[in-house]
Order: structure tokens, then C-alpha cells, then sequence
């Protein structure tokens, strides 16, 4: 005899189809719903390859994180396709608040070779290796709230006492040429940026501008003065400071809408009547 219990289960119901647990629904009336033509990226591909590609077309490199060997395989390559595809100078954009000294030499000595010129920005904080990466740019250019912090690399080695030893001297010779390119572009002693790096120093945007590390803070150009002023000094005011601009320039509005509002303003003020000039 077989057990109610080993049946297997009744099959789920589909859309319009008659089973006893629904019964039949009438097909969807109306036009078909067309698909979303917002498409943030082109289909078939990711959203980050597709952001690469557009970023690589404006030619910006985005470097973001930690400067990992990986991070700068893939700027270094970014950097030599630009520079083999045009002439045109290439942005490098720059968020990492650490990396390794490895990395960021690496970084350094493709741009030495690079034809185009590299225009870098600071964007968020950079510290640590990343600052000579900024600093080997001819213009480096930061945002308002950029941080840029001179710290050591950390070494980090394993083995015999003489295999250490022979690390750290290979070490001090890197983090002097890593020194030498910031005091290039600083107009400062290799000790001075030392022993700033040591304390683990932090400079805001004017720092760095006052201290020669970058050549320009990046902010959004004002709009140009407009040829043809307002009528009157009520731009940009309302109520009862509005009114009183009018009051003393003595001319009507341009719009009839804020001529009735500002009417209305003017006889809760105590006004009597329109005055004639607003007519």
C-alpha cells in the first residue's frame, strides 16, 4: 500500500490555465507594456567596464583605494593606451589614502615615459606613496576638500637578521627617491619632506598649494556678470525686503504677477494705495 505521504507534490498552477485551486483568469487586455528605454549601461556588459570605457574615452584614469600592484598594473596600462591613442593630455584622478612603495614607483616610472602630459587631481585624501604619484604630475590640481597625508610606507620583510637588514637598506634607498620626486615638485629638502612624512603630516588643499604640491584648487568658474541688469534691486528677494528695495529704486517690476504680489505686500505694510510709478 502506498503511503499518502510519499505522493509527490501537486503541480504549482500557471497564469491562465485551469486547475482546481484557480480558476480561469482572462488574458491581460490593453497595449503591451514597452520595456524601460533608460539603459545605464549598454546590455552585455558590466557596469564597471562600461564606466571604464566612457571614463577612457574622456581620457581620465580613475584611480581609487589602496595602490595596490594590481591598482597600478591597471593605471600603468590605462596611462600607455592613452598616450599610444592621441597626443591629447590624459587626467588622473586620484583617491587613495595608502599604497605600497612598490606600487606607486611602478606608477611613477611609466608616467617618466609617457609622450602626453598628465594632468592629476586630488580628489577625497591621498597619502601615504600615492603623494609622489601626485606630485610627478607638471599639473596637479585638487579639490576644495582634498587631504593629503605625508606618511612612511611600512616595511614589511621576513627571514634572517642579514635578509632583513639587506631589506631595509633596499627600502631607505626607495623611500629616498620617493622623497626626491616630492621635493622636486615642492621646492623643498629631501629631509624636510622626511621628517614631515615621520610625523605624519596632514595638509588641506591651501596647504598644499601654499607649499608648492599643487599648482592650482580646483572650484566651479562663477558665471559671468549679466549684460543687461535687473529693472529693479528686488533680484532675488521677496515680502517686505523686496517691497523695500522698490520703494527706493521708484520703478515697477517687469512681471505683472510679482507686480500684484508685491502690491499686496505694500498694503499690508501700511501702504494706502499703489504707487503711481507701479501703474
Amino acid at each position: 500500500m502506498t503511503s499518502p505521504y510519499l505522493t509527490s507534490p501537486p503541480e504549482v498552477p500557471q497564469p491562465h490555465r485551469t486547475s482546481p485551486w484557480q480558476p480561469d483568469l482572462p488574458p491581460p487586455s490593453g497595449p503591451p507594456i514597452a520595456p524601460s528605454t533608460v539603459v545605464p549601461f549598454p546590455a552585455g556588459e558590466t557596469p564597471g567596464g562600461w564606466l571604464q570605457q566612457q571614463l577612457l574615452s574622456r581620457r581620465i584614469v580613475l584611480a581609487r583605494g589602496y595602490l595596490s600592484h594590481d591598482l597600478a598594473t591597471v593605471v600603468c596600462a590605462q596611462l600607455l593606451t592613452l598616450d599610444a591613442e592621441g597626443d591629447d593630455p590624459a587626467e588622473l584622478h586620484l583617491s587613495t589614502p595608502d599604497g605600497d612603495l612598490d606600487a606607486a614607483l611602478t606608477v611613477l616610472d611609466a608616467m617618466g615615459v609617457l609622450r602626453i602630459t598628465v594632468r592629476a587631481l586630488a580628489v577625497g585624501t591621498v597619502g601615504g606613496p600615492a603623494v609622489a604619484v601626485f606630485a610627478a604630475a607638471p599639473e596637479r590640481l585638487a579639490f576644495p576638500h582634498a587631504t593629503f597625508h605625508l606618511t612612511e610606507p611600512a616595511l614589511r620583510a621576513d627571514g634572517s637578521a642579514s635578509e632583513v637588514a639587506a631589506h631595509e637598506a633596499h627600502y631607505r634607498g626607495l623611500l629616498t627617491s620617493l622623497y626626491e620626486r616630492i621635493a622636486e615638485a615642492t621646492g623643498r629638502e629631501v629631509d624636510q619632506v622626511r621628517e614631515d612624512a615621520r610625523r605624519g603630516t596632514f595638509l588641506t588643499a591651501e596647504d598644499a598649494l601654499a607649499c608648492g604640491l599643487a599648482t592650482k584648487i580646483h572650484r566651479k568658474p562663477y558665471p559671468p556678470a549679466s549684460p543687461n541688469p535687473p529693472r529693479c534691486g528686488n533680484s532675488g528677494r521677496s515680502g517686505p525686503a523686496a517691497v523695500t528695495a522698490l520703494r527706493r529704486c521708484g520703478r515697477p517690476p517687469a512681471s505683472p504677477a510679482i507686480r500684484s504680489v508685491l502690491v499686496v505686500s505694500w498694503l499690508r505694510q501700511g501702504g494706502t494705495r499703489q504707487p503711481s510709478c507701479w501703474r
